[in-house]
């Protein structure tokens, strides 16, 4: 993969097939055209385009583009482009977003290092997708998450902090601190936590995961990092991926199921109950 010319494309045209046919670079009337806005500074003869996933990157003899706009402060010979939308020329490290290509905060490009699933590192800052990480004080002690579990990949630590998706895990104990399950649960000495968010007052030494984004500790129900309020764990049934129930109460997700039949409650789909009384959808009562 890398730079091919646009002049040598049939129809000098690139044309993406999967999204109603956008005709993302093309040659006409002597200019080279992104998606139907014209490039007039643009060098048709020498323009090349990326034949990856940047559909929005192109270059001339003299400039980088990023779809309508002329890159005039990249350096144009010594720009690449990296993985994980992360970009360099000599001077600069950038981070490809939607709609722009933008210089990261930091100014170290020479220790500049992409360690994975959007994370990076220079000597200055630490970046999750090219934001930096604004607690991250240490950005060269920054590493993934060693772990096979599904979902590390959205994990990094440094020598203070665990980041999920690149925001702290607050309160999270760095030496005690572990993946669970397939990584959407971790837990330390003190708490477990589901993705970014802890469980409030989950017992780590009676917690465990159940079905779904279920789970319990001796005293409390949760789902995903929602304590199910009055929900007995003894009791706990878990009805489909939405609907729960105990001796007394039925939920829809964390929400309480107000004035549930427990007896003739049946659920109909994910979203959807019955009791004797009428319908449900969403938990809320819609039919009695």
């Amino acid at each position: 993969m890398g730079w091919v010319k646009l002049a040598d494309q049939p129809g000098k045209r690139i044309v993406n097939k999967q999204f109603n046919d956008i005709i993302y670079w093309e040659i006409r009337d002597g200019f080279v055209w992104h998606q139907k806005r014209k490039l007039r500074s643009a060098d048709p003869e020498s323009f090349e385009f990326r034949d990856d996933d940047h559909d929005f990157i192109g270059r001339d003899k003299h400039h980088i583009y990023h779809a309508w706009d002329k890159m005039k402060n990249i350096d144009r010979d010594s720009f690449e482009v990296l993985t994980d939308n992360y970009c360099r020329d000599k001077n600069l490290a950038y981070c490809e977003y939607e709609t722009s290509l933008k210089p990261l905060k930091g100014t170290d490009v020479t220790n500049f290092v992409i360690l994975g699933n959007g994370y990076a590192r220079d000597a200055e800052y630490a970046y999750y997708w090219g934001r930096s990480l604004r607690k991250c004080t240490a950005p060269m002690t920054l590493q993934l998450v060693d772990s096979k579990k599904e979902m590390a990949y959205l994990y990094a630590k440094d020598k203070e902090f665990v980041y999920y998706e690149g925001a702290v895990l607050k309160g999270a104990d760095l030496e005690t601190w572990q993946l669970l399950d397939d990584g959407d649960y971790s837990s330390d000495v003190t708490a477990v936590y589901f993705c970014g968010r802890k469980l409030p007052g989950a017992r780590v030494d009676s917690w465990k995961r159940l079905k779904f984004h279920y789970s319990c500790d001796e005293k409390n129900v949760y789902c995903m990092h929602f304590r199910l309020k009055g929900a007995d764990p003894n009791y706990l049934t878990i009805l489909n991926q939405h609907h729960v129930m105990d001796r007394q109460f039925v939920y829809w997700i964390s929400q309480l199921v107000e004035g549930a039949d427990i007896e003739s409650f049946k659920v109909i789909s994910d979203n959807e109950a019955i009791d004797k009384y009428g319908s449900f959808d969403r938990g809320d009562r819609i039919n009695a």
